[in-house]
């Protein structure tokens, strides 16, 4: 029987399970999907949210997807460069990743789709950096 796959689950365990990188020294367990909770305040937190963008089931089965993401990285201030910093330290954790068991599956390959973007929040003036990531996982 086929186990369908909660890639959002590994993709948040991937990036809060990296203990000891620059993405983690950065934002700790602040990864949030699909948004930001109303309490987190993107000027005062690093952090990063994300979205699934929807992809494939590969193989013709449940247990392997391939979907991509909008994730978006918060420095935790009003100097983009904050953002720009938190999206670098996810650039060197995700993209070429492979093969890394977390919880909830494999999260076996990340590659960026579309470099960062400097970006502001229009609603509250948040510097932001959007990216895309393409990334396959695996149930267990």
């Amino acid at each position: 029987m086929n186990t369908a796959v909660d890639t959002n689950a590994i993709l948040r365990s991937f990036l809060v399970d990296s203990t000891g990188s620059s993405l983690y020294g950065l934002v700790g367990t602040g990864v949030y999907s699909p948004r930001l909770p109303k309490e987190i305040d993107g000027s005062a937190t690093a952090c990063i949210a994300f979205n699934s963008l929807g992809g494939n089931s590969l193989g013709g089965n449940d247990v392997t997807m391939d979907p991509s993401f909008q994730i978006r990285c918060y420095g935790g201030s009003y100097d983009p460069i904050d953002a720009h910093s938190v999206y670098l330290a996810l650039h060197e954790r995700l993209h070429g990743a492979h093969n890394s068991a977390v919880t909830g599956g494999v999260l076996m390959a990340g590659v960026e789709e579309m470099q960062g973007q400097d970006l502001t929040e229009p609603d509250t003036l948040w510097p932001v950096v959007v990216t895309f990531y393409r990334v396959i996982c695996r149930s267990t």
